[in-house]
């Protein structure tokens, strides 16, 4: 599914700390941009499936109340990434991301503020639904592009997306 068919793509935003001299970047926020994005659609009838990308049990209650609202959560998670047994209980639908090779060493260090043109916002058909914003959640540094992993050969990104239906 690509960015014309009802997804619509939100960075967050990352700060930069300095760890052992080395540049480390955290999410700030996004958790709650995340939160109020999935409560607000599902009352606004934006969407009828949202994506979860977030191992943060703190999100159960979210879950719970968007589902009370009729609608389905779908959790996802990565590989590397700790299951959270809250949410794969409380969703709809648990799923692993999978991911492709990580990046070569040589691989350029990671840009966080820049955006993949792929990956741009794109305005829905006036016939659709309207979908649901994305707040993305990062965890942990960011090491290279992508912040840390590619979509396998062929797949598609699950990361960074929620989805509307036709």
């Amino acid at each position: 599914m690509g960015a014309g068919a009802g997804v619509v793509f939100r960075m967050g935003y990352l700060q930069e700390r300095k760890v052992g001299g080395l540049s480390v970047f955290e999410e700030k926020g996004v958790d709650i941009d995340l939160a109020v994005d999935m409560l607000s659609g599902a009352f606004e009838d934006r969407y009828d499936t949202a994506i979860l990308v977030s191992s943060d049990g703190d999100f159960k209650p979210v879950v719970q109340a968007v589902q009370r609202r009729g609608k389905r959560v779908e959790y996802v998670f990565f590989p590397k990434a700790q299951r959270s047994n809250a949410l794969a209980s409380t969703c709809n639908v648990s799923r692993r991301c999978p991911l492709g090779p990580p990046l070569p060493r040589s691989a350029p260090p990671c840009t966080p503020h820049l955006r993949a043109p792929s990956l741009a916002p794109t305005p829905s058909p006036s016939h659709h639904r309207r979908p649901l914003p994305f707040s993305t959640r990062l965890r942990s540094s960011c090491r290279r592009p992508a912040c840390g992993g590619l979509p396998a050969e062929g797949g598609e990104a699950l990361e960074e997306r929620h989805h509307a239906a036709p």
